[in-house]
């Protein structure tokens, strides 16, 4: 019952690098301030609309209110793909 060299372990299988034949990620060593207040915003603003949706939904009388308050969290969803589609292309790292 001896072990095969030629498979990794998983250990070694974890340690493997990211750089694959679809592309190599880059690692960041630093993400700009833009950046991180961009998504910081958008996460927070998108939780609280769809929280507070949820509470009205579940409270049966402000059905509408709910409604509307799902339809507030679609700019923080713009915001958010936004900043991550700019951040991910470079526009905003320059700052």
């Amino acid at each position: 019952m001896g072990s095969n060299p030629a498979t990794p372990t998983i250990g070694q299988a974890t340690r493997a690098p990211a750089f694959g034949r679809f592309g190599a990620m880059n690692p960041q060593t630093r993400i700009p301030v833009n950046v991180v207040i961009g998504r910081i915003a958008s996460i927070v603003g998108l939780s609280v609309a769809v929280a507070f949706g949820i509470l009205l939904l579940l409270s049966g009388t402000y059905w509408v209110a709910g409604m509307i308050s799902f339809a507030c969290a679609l700019p923080f969803v713009g915001l958010l793909r936004f900043v991550e589609f700019r951040a991910e292309r470079g526009r905003l790292r320059d700052s």
